[in-house]
C-alpha cells in the first residue's frame, strides 16, 4: 500500500478539523446513515457524513466518563480526531415544533 502524499494528508486533516470545529461550535451535521456495532465488548455508534466527494465517519465510543467522539477519514485510515465526551451535539436539521403538528 502506497503512503499518502503530504499534500493529501494536509487537505484531509484540514477537512477533519473543519468538521470537528462545526461539532464543537454546536452546528448541526447531516448524517447519511448510522448503525451500532460492538467492538471488544464496547458499544460504538457509527455515522457516515458526506462532504463533497469525501466520506467521513463519526463514531461515538464508550459511555459516561469514558465516552469519546471520533471523526475518522475514510481515505487515510490512520487519520482521525478524537474529541472528549460532548455535553451534546446536533445531528441533522433542527425541527420546528410546527412541523410536528
Amino acid at each position: 500500500m502506497q503512503s499518502p502524499m503530504v499534500g493529501h494528508v494536509q487537505l484531509e486533516l484540514e477537512a477533519l478539523y473543519r468538521l470537528a470545529q462545526e461539532l464543537v461550535e454546536g452546528n448541526s451535521v447531516d448524517i447519511d446513515y448510522s448503525f451500532d456495532i460492538s467492538i471488544d465488548s464496547k458499544d460504538v455508534c457509527v455515522a457516515q457524513i458526506q462532504r463533497g466527494c469525501s466520506t467521513y465517519l463519526l463514531t461515538v465510543e464508550g459511555s459516561g466518563e469514558e465516552m469519546s467522539l471520533v471523526i475518522r477519514s475514510t481515505e487515510i485510515y490512520e487519520l482521525l480526531i478524537t474529541l472528549p465526551a460532548p455535553a451534546y451535539f446536533s445531528v441533522g436539521e433542527e425541527i420546528e415544533i410546527g412541523d410536528l403538528c
